[in-house]
């Protein structure tokens, strides 16, 4: 597990304030942000997969793929929801020379990261392959 935060946003915020609100009076909201004024929203899971051999992904061999996972369903709408985690994961990718990023809503994902350009695209599964993406993309 990884425990990452993210500059406040409105989305963030409210969340952390329904976390709050379930908690009840223990819960006090300056905990949940760092010396920095960074937010801390939980624990999400972190998953490296470094033999792609192993994964469907149409990838180079020397690649990896890193899969963050969160805790559950209202985190996972955070995640797509706020503009601050969708800038640190963008951000990320490109100082890492990501290949692609989606956000996985189990209905359906959204491509935001391609080969170096942000991007919003909304494709009907998370489970595609690189070119499919590509070609979905592409048209």
């Amino acid at each position: 597990m990884a425990v990452l935060s993210f500059e406040p946003d409105e989305e963030i915020e409210s969340f952390l304030a329904r976390l709050n609100s379930q908690l009840g009076e223990d819960a006090n909201a300056d905990d949940q942000h760092n010396d920095s004024g960074r937010a801390s929203i939980g624990y999400v899971y972190l998953t490296v997969h470094r033999d792609m051999a192993l994964w469907p992904s149409d990838t180079d061999d020397d690649l990896a793929l890193f899969e963050f996972g969160t805790t559950g369903s209202r985190m996972s709408t955070l995640f797509f929801a706020s503009e601050s985690i969708r800038r640190a994961f963008t951000g990320l990718l490109e100082s890492c020379r990501g290949v692609y990023g989606l956000f996985d809503m189990e209905n359906h994902a959204e491509l935001f990261w391609l080969r170096g350009s942000k991007r919003s695209v909304q494709l009907p599964t998370a489970e595609m392959t690189l070119l499919e993406i590509e070609r979905l993309t592409t048209r």
